[in-house]
């Protein structure tokens, strides 16, 4: 399972797409248990708050209040509460005289007017008949019950109020009613339902806007008065596809603010000041309230006195008070001024979730840089929510709050999970791979940044490094094989530690050779110069420990160096049973080819053109030959690497300077000048073979000169 796993995860996109899956299945889990849907609606509530619009309201629909202070007058004037319905009477007269449109009792009249005695009950509620059908627009209310076993039988709602035209596919099927007497339903334009279905935590934030009763249908309130009132005679299933609801059948309200008297929402006037005015305008004076006040208005009359127990909780305002019948004005100033909440579909839920699913994954397993990543992913949780308010508050759209911002927050989570275990088995790998040939340090950059390399193969430029000991095999006869070995760990040691100090990898030991790459497997901008001051160090260091081996017994070791620069392929080379992580290319040849050079000059570090080039401005140099090696055909300019700028001794740079001028004169074909101009090189040192090698290169052309076309190159036979 384990080699399953590992080398699925090793495609491109694996780690994105399962962490993707994973997120969406606990997202889903939450989803489907219900475990985030407290903190949606709390979420609704709060953005609620956020965007309410007080100026929204629609103005023509005003509150009448039986408030405190109204049940107090008349409790002082020995009316108490409940009034006797010939007051209502009284109020909708005044209201036709003022020229309202439309009456709303959100108060029950489901039971006869109790007997006093100074009133007729069947008299007061005659009267309250009278002004109804006078009026011509009054609504009552009703409240749907639903049927328990033992529960008497509710008023019935008479067929006029009920609505056959309506597709019938709602949540409940209500059998009975809290409804008014019959004599009042008789009287009244029409009966709406009032009944509130609160969310799981009892706050009210939809409502559906039809009810079934039976095999009929009955409107919500405001619903009923819109469609009556706005709907140009269009049969209420109209509404079923031109109103939005959420998958539930309810309308979401849209509140505009804080509720009650002290609102700043609807424009409230007491009970008392409107039955007073009716009273004077029967008798022939003057009303105490202005009947332009109701002109053309729609007035909802109900109770805000806190003794009449008609408050609920809402989103706007959760934790206060706020007015039942406020609740159906907010309602039905959204559907006048077609203020629609649109519930976006769970589909388009689910596509944000998968997207954002997607992203956090792709963040997490690209930018690597967790303080890069994180910030990111915190900025994608705050956009979100930003764009989900102005959204609700502009555009009346309702998405989920919590799946997205869940989602991230999952994904972020999932991402960590599998980068611990897939990363922490990379970064295993890594380790195992390189810690035999890489210093430390450069490992823990490596597993910092692990993008940066790939342990696959593949094409980079880098510099190689080639050593050897000179003389080893006869070393070797004069030492016995435990002694030698002790002898050659100590040399590596020494050689192999200055290499990993200038963050090269080291390839491989082959007997008594040294193969490294500087640049390689994590990049190296300046590899060419860390490469020449690593070799540099090491004949330094080596000269230093190994100057007085012949008078200690011990044997003398002097390495050789080539260095070449170039493209080279890179990667775990070999077997599924047996990986070497190398390099491989002409580059690393060439390299091979230039330190064996160093026989044929007597040299201790040769460089190539290519990495001349690029440290020419860092290092001092003597060109040592135009030539090719041994099995390559295209010729390269090879430089003996003296030391840093301004570190050479004036005695090698005088050398180099001699040797280059008597190299010029040779491609020239002079020589006799050149021949003596390499022997002045004996005068400063007089073991120096390149120059010999030069005399002998010239005599040799005296006596037979090279081709007319001749270019200077050498050929070399050996490596």
């Amino acid at each position: 399972m384990k080699k399953v796993i590992k080398k699925i995860s090793k495609y491109k996109y694996f780690n994105i797409v399962i962490t993707a899956f994973l997120t969406i299945l606990l997202v889903s889990i939450f989803d489907l248990f219900g475990y985030y849907d407290s903190f949606e609606l709390r979420l609704f509530d709060f953005r609620t708050e956020l965007t309410a619009d007080y100026n929204k309201p629609d103005t023509n629909i005003v509150m009448v209040a039986i408030d405190d202070n109204s049940l107090e007058f008349f409790e002082k004037n020995e009316v108490s509460w409940p009034w006797p319905r010939e007051f209502y009477g009284v109020v909708l007269d005044y209201l036709k005289y003022a020229g309202a449109k439309a009456a709303i009792f959100d108060i029950h009249f489901s039971s006869r007017e109790i007997a006093r005695m100074d009133v007729d009950p069947e008299e007061s509620e005659r009267k309250f008949s009278e002004s109804m059908q006078n009026f011509g627009k009054a609504y009552l209310v009703a409240s749907m019950i639903e049927k328990k076993d033992g529960d008497e039988l509710g008023n019935e709602l008479v067929s006029k109020h009920l609505f056959k035209d309506y597709n019938l596919k709602l949540n409940k099927n209500y059998k009975k009613a809290e409804s008014p007497i019959e004599s009042f339903q008789t009287a009244c334009k029409g009966v709406g339902v009032v009944t509130l279905n609160p969310d799981k935590d009892n706050i009210i934030r939809r409502i559906p806007l039809v009810f079934q009763y039976k095999s009929a249908v009955v409107p919500q309130i405001s619903m009923l008065v819109y469609h009556d009132i706005y709907g140009q005679n269009k049969p209420l299933k109209y509404y079923k596809d031109n109103i939005p609801v959420d998958d539930q059948n309810n309308f979401i309200i849209k509140w505009y603010g804080g509720g009650g008297i002290t609102g700043k929402v609807f424009k409230y006037y007491p009970i008392t000041d409107l039955l007073v005015s009716g009273y004077k305008i029967s008798q022939g004076l003057e009303p105490v309230i202005s009947s332009s006040y109701f002109k053309d208005k729609i007035v909802i009359i109900g109770g805000t006195a806190h003794g009449l127990f008609d408050y609920k909780p809402v989103a706007i305002s959760s934790s206060e008070p706020y007015p039942g019948m406020e609740i159906h004005a907010t309602i039905l100033s959204n559907l006048v001024n077609r203020d629609y909440f649109i519930q976006v579909s769970n589909t388009t839920n689910y596509i944000i979730v998968v997207i954002f699913a997607l992203i956090v994954p792709l963040i997490f397993f690209k930018i690597k840089k967790i303080w890069v990543s994180v910030p990111l992913i915190i900025i994608i949780i705050g956009s979100y929510a930003v764009i989900n308010i102005l959204l609700f508050g502009k555009l009346n759209y309702v998405l989920s709050f919590v799946l997205p911002e869940l989602t991230l927050f999952f994904g972020f989570l999932v991402s960590s999970v599998i980068s611990y275990v897939v990363e922490g088995r990379q970064k295993k790998e890594i380790r195992k791979t390189f810690n035999r040939y890489m210093s430390p340090q450069v490992i823990d950059e490596i597993l910092k940044n692990p993008d940066e390399i790939e342990l696959g193969g593949r094409e980079i430029e880098a510099t190689v490094f080639f050593s050897d000991i000179k003389d080893f095999t006869s070393i070797s006869e004069k030492y016995p094989p435990v002694e030698l070995v002790s002898y050659l760990n100590e040399y590596f040691s020494k050689a192999s530690d200055i290499i990993l100090d200038y963050k090269a990898m080291l390839d491989k030991y082959i007997g008594d050779a040294i193969m490294a790459i500087f640049g390689a497997p994590l990049y190296q901008k300046d590899h060419a110069l860390s490469a020449c001051l690593a070799a540099l160090r090491i004949q330094q260091v080596l000269s230093e420990v190994y100057g007085n081996s012949k008078e200690e017994g011990k044997p003398e070791f002097i390495t050789r160096i080539g260095l070449n620069t170039g493209r080279m392929i890179v990667g775990n080379i070999g077997t599924s049973a047996r990986l070497d992580y190398t390099a491989i290319g002409d580059t690393v040849n060439t390299a091979s080819r230039l330190e064996g050079m160093n026989k044929l000059y007597d040299t201790r570090i040769i460089v190539s053109e290519n990495t001349y080039s690029q440290v020419k401005d860092f290092v001092e140099v003597r060109e040592l030959d135009f030539m090719t090696v041994k099995g390559k055909n295209i010729p390269l300019r090879i430089y003996e690497l003296l030391g840093e700028k301004d570190k050479v001794s004036d005695v090698k740079m005088e050398k180099k300077t001699i040797f280059e001028e008597a190299l010029k004169l040779y491609r020239n074909r002079e020589w006799d000048t050149a021949i003596a101009k390499f022997k002045s090189v004996f005068e400063i040192e007089d073991e120096d073979l390149s120059a010999k090698l030069y005399i002998q290169r010239c005599e040799a052309f005296k006596l037979e000169p090279p081709p007319e076309n001749w270019d200077g190159v050498f050929h070399a036979k050996t490596k």
